[in-house]
């Protein structure tokens, strides 16, 4: 309706800024996501990993409003149920982003041949670190939080040498 705010001594306009970008509505956890897309073979469609993630909060929200009702004796056991499947989703997330795999990789990388053999990966790889850390850091200060998470998790997927699904 009235988008324009008057002054009556000049007869000029001022715009109200409207916030319709909808870059401006990331937060964190926008950027949380985009690591896992950045860890991923292909950053362009949600593999298994993100999936299987997103399912794990959404489920965590769900024991959260369970656990609110849990009060009334009828509840119980939807409680015992929800935690049950949280412990699932937990577990089919932690293997379907491959974290095992993750974490023998930071294991081998603290020796002196995973030094050589990051050394050796990354020296090929300058160009591209580059580019990556300055995608990331132009992003990150605008708060494109997704794009920002996603060049992050293409950075360290090049420094650790793994992807997930």
């Amino acid at each position: 309706f009235n988008n324009y705010v008057t002054d009556s001594s000049d007869n000029s306009y001022t715009p109200i800024p409207r916030v319709t970008d909808p870059e401006t509505n990331e937060t964190y956890i926008d950027f949380y996501f985009g690591l896992i897309l950045g860890w991923q073979t292909q950053q362009r469609f949600p593999g298994q990993c993100y999936t299987d993630t997103l399912n794990y909060y959404k489920t965590v929200n769900d024991t959260i409003n369970i656990f609110f009702l849990s009060w009334l004796p009828s509840y119980w056991f939807n409680l015992l149920d929800r935690v049950r499947i949280n412990i699932d989703s937990y577990s089919k997330s932690l293997q379907s982003c491959q974290i095992h795999s993750i974490l023998t990789k930071l294991q081998r990388m603290v020796t002196v041949d995973g030094i050589i053999e990051t050394f050796a990966r990354l020296l090929t790889q300058v160009a591209f670190l580059k580019i990556y850390m300055d995608k990331f850091s132009e992003n990150f200060a605008v708060g494109n939080f997704t794009v920002a998470g996603t060049q992050l998790g293409l950075l360290t997927s090049a420094i650790v040498g793994v992807t997930v699904n």
